[in-house]
């Protein structure tokens, strides 16, 4: 063999071992100089970052820690977008992981291959991966809108009365964000590296807490406690609560331990009326009566106090009722509570009703059958308190002139034509009020007058009254009420009004014009107020003049 070939490997040989030698040395030198270091050529988020002292690195990690905390983060859902940062949603770089990180190139290296990687930091920069961490109370925090607009609550199995029975109604799964998901989406994105970061966040389902096998056993213990009718015990009387009834009463709703059975307390309040019926006493509201005074024709007035009710049922009736169902007894006892009348005597005291403030009498002939519809309306109006305000209707209060309500058949005008009814001659019972509220200078609503001149009313100030129309209504303008008190002799009927004086009427003026064939009398009416002021109005009666003519 000739020696050039050995010649050739022998300095081939030693050549490499010299390289091997020179990057040794110099990767010693080097690696002395750069003890406590980080390694060259080291970037985090391509930020150079090599042959810092740990001081140094972690100062840099810092900064960079900084700067994504106003990293602008998009979590795009079904329900919508939410543009946030880093930090309002609990996002953060993990700075000790990585200063560890990067402390760690080539350290962790073996002897032989770290002259190598040294050597590589020369010509190929080494990325140090980032770490990120997510703060999940913050997290859920800064999504809880996004969650909020994702979110369907999950419907909870229950029962229901279906055809007789009691059925299960199965549960229904909702649906949320997934908050562990998007921590772990939130981080993988993160580092990668890039900003603005983008995820999605796609609802889950979120099942019901509780299944249909719980709400199976609540239905058949509903079934059991309503096979049987439920007595309720009120007041020394009874009534009975069918089972369809109590179905539908009952519901599963969830407890701290399962599902458990509940009676509907507000739909036992609804019901409660048409199942205890006839039940109690009605209040009596506070009233006024007139009793003599002396010589006072007037008589004084008195406040007569109402009176306590009873009635069904007390407040925690519901309570007693759904405790004795759930609990499968079969009777409930129920008290009556005391109701106070609406009208009561602070009502009456505050309406100032003290004195006379207008009184007007009209004549009748005794013994006719008409005196006994007169006599019948006046007990029925006697008593009757207009509000201020109010607007007093006497077909309203007196409703139809029946037999049954102890009227009788006797005179009447009806279209112009005289004839006969039950409840002829309550309209000489109008014209006396009306006269009355007349002189209290109260408005008239609504009236008419008869269609022919009647003696003993005065002309073109009276009025006629029928059911359903025409209509008596007197509208109390002042600030008091007015009590209406009515009186009769065998001969007369009286209406006094009772107030405090605000206002009084008087007639200044009466003329008359052509009505077609008829007459119409105008009679005007000046009010004084109690303040001095004066104002003018006017009443207007049209006459017939003769039977079955018609005025137009």
């Amino acid at each position: 063999m000739s020696s050039r070939p050995r010649t050739r490997i022998i300095v081939s040989t030693v050549a490499v071992f010299a390289v091997i030698a020179v990057v040794l040395g110099a990767w010693a030198i080097d690696s002395s100089r750069q003890s406590g270091r980080t390694a060259r050529g080291l970037t985090i988020a391509d930020r150079p970052v090599g042959g810092l002292t740990e001081t140094e690195l972690t100062a840099a990690a810092s900064e960079l820690a900084a700067s994504y905390d106003d990293a602008w983060i998009t979590i795009a859902s079904p329900a919508g977008d939410l543009d946030t940062t880093a930090a309002a949603v609990g996002l953060a770089l993990d700075q000790d992981a990585v200063v560890d990180a990067a402390l760690a190139v080539d350290r962790d290296d073996s002897a032989l291959t770290r002259p190598f990687s040294w050597a590589r930091s020369f010509v190929a920069a080494r990325d140090v991966p980032l770490t990120f961490r997510v703060d999940p109370a913050a997290l859920a925090a800064g999504t809880a809108e996004l969650d909020a607009a994702n979110r369907v609550a999950p419907t909870e199995p229950g029962i229901a009365d279906q055809n007789g029975a009691i059925e299960v109604v199965a549960g229904i799964d909702g649906q949320a964000i997934d908050i562990d998901a998007l921590a772990v989406t939130l981080v993988d994105t993160a580092e990668q590296g890039s900003t603005p970061i983008r995820v999605e966040a796609s609802p889950v389902p979120v099942p019901p807490r509780f299944s249909d096998a719980d709400a199976r056993a609540v239905a058949d213990q509903a079934t059991t406690i309503t096979a049987t009718p439920l007595a309720l015990e009120i007041g020394g009387k009874s009534a009975t609560v069918v089972s369809a009834t109590l179905r539908s009463w009952l519901s599963a709703v969830p407890g701290p331990d399962g599902l458990v059975l509940q009676a509907d307390q507000a739909r036992i309040v609804a019901d409660l009326p048409t199942l205890a019926t006839d039940l109690g006493v009605a209040p009596v509201p506070a009233s006024f009566t007139v009793v003599p005074d002396g010589d006072d024709p007037f008589g004084r007035v008195e406040i007569v106090d109402g009176q306590l009710g009873l009635t069904c049922c007390a407040p925690d009736s519901s309570a007693r009722i759904a405790a004795a169902l759930v609990g499968g007894q079969n009777t409930a006892a129920l008290d009556l509570y005391p109701i106070g009348p609406e009208n009561d005597k602070r009502w009456a005291e505050g309406l100032g009703i003290v004195q006379p403030v207008a009184s007007f009498t009209t004549p009748h002939p005794g013994g006719e059958p008409r005196v006994t519809n007169i006599h019948r309306i006046a007990d029925v109006t006697r008593g009757m308190v207009i509000e201020p305000g109010e607007v007093f209707s006497l077909n309203e209060r007196v409703g139809p002139r029946t037999i049954e309500k102890g009227y009788v058949e006797a005179p009447v005008i009806y279209n112009d034509v005289y004839t006969s009814d039950v409840g002829g001659g309550v309209s000489q019972f109008a014209t006396t009020i009306f006269n009355a509220a007349f002189f209290a200078g109260l408005e008239f609503d609504e009236y008419q007058s008869h269609t022919a001149i009647i003696s003993r009313y005065p002309t073109g100030r009276e009025a006629t009254v029928s059911y359903p129309a025409p209509d008596l209504k007197i509208r109390n303008i002042t600030p008091y009420g007015i009590l209406i008190w009515t009186s009769y002799t065998d001969t007369s009927i009286t209406v006094t009004f009772y107030s405090t004086s605000w206002v009084a009427g008087e007639q200044t003026g009466q003329s008359t014009r052509p009505n077609g064939p008829c007459t119409r009398y105008i009679t005007e009416r000046t009010r004084t107020w109690v303040d001095g002021r004066t104002d003018v109005d006017e009443v207007i009666g049209i006459y017939a003049p003769g039977e079955g003519i018609r005025c137009g």
